[in-house]
């Protein structure tokens, strides 16, 4: 796997709640690829998620993937594993740790897996196939 896994599935999500994916920091402008073959299910800006996709997987599992600054693709399309599906922001410089620690949450792709509509935890998954965040 490229990049790094800053935040783990059943941690503290920084809200008092508990985090259903896990968070992957990235390089500046790191290009996201597919981590497994499907459709998008959604592409487009989603509430606290921002720019979001959701990739369907079959068997009712699904992948959101969260915290780039641009996604490709349109609802509808099939993608294959390893195909470019977004880009992470540009990384500033940082004043201090507080706003260090700030920027690190900015340059994170959020990744959940879901089955049926619920969070599991994607460990048996990331152990056989990459989740890449490269640059």
């Amino acid at each position: 796997m490229i990049g790094r896994i800053a935040e783990f599935f059943g941690g503290k999500d920084g809200a008092g709640g508990t985090l259903h994916g896990i968070r992957i920091i990235s390089r500046s402008n790191a290009e996201v690829v597919a981590p497994f073959d499907g459709k998008l299910a959604f592409a487009g800006r989603f509430g606290d998620y921002g720019e979001l996709l959701i990739l369907e997987v079959g068997d009712g599992y699904h992948i959101l993937l969260s915290g780039m600054s641009h996604i490709y693709g349109e609802t509808g399309q099939n993608v294959i594993a390893g195909e470019p599906i977004g880009r992470m922001g540009t990384e500033a410089g940082t004043a201090d740790v507080k706003e260090a620690a700030s920027q690190q949450k900015r340059n994170a792709l959020y990744v959940e897996f879901r089955k049926d509509g619920e969070p599991f935890n994607p460990a048996p998954w990331i152990a056989s196939r990459k989740i890449e965040v490269s640059g």
